[in-house]
């Protein structure tokens, strides 16, 4: 399977700005039969978030990434 990965990283905001912001998504449309899961991250202070794109039934490859994250939190 083919898939994408885009990642803006850490996006800078004023101080007065960032405490207003709960958290930043950055959603790419790239899903297609050839690439049926995309992902797309980008983090504002100390939250990631992580989306997901898909066009097909990916559900265990969703939860294998959360499980995954979820046992690098600490």
């Amino acid at each position: 399977m083919t898939t994408t990965f885009s990642n803006i990283g850490t996006v800078s905001l004023p101080p007065e700005i960032e405490a207003r912001v709960a958290h930043m998504a950055f959603i790419i449309d790239a899903a297609a039969e050839d690439m049926p899961v995309s992902f797309a991250s980008a983090t504002v202070g100390n939250t990631l978030t992580l989306a997901f794109t898909l066009c097909t039934e990916a559900d265990a490859l969703v939860q294998s990434v959360v499980t995954k994250m979820e046992g690098t939190l600490d």
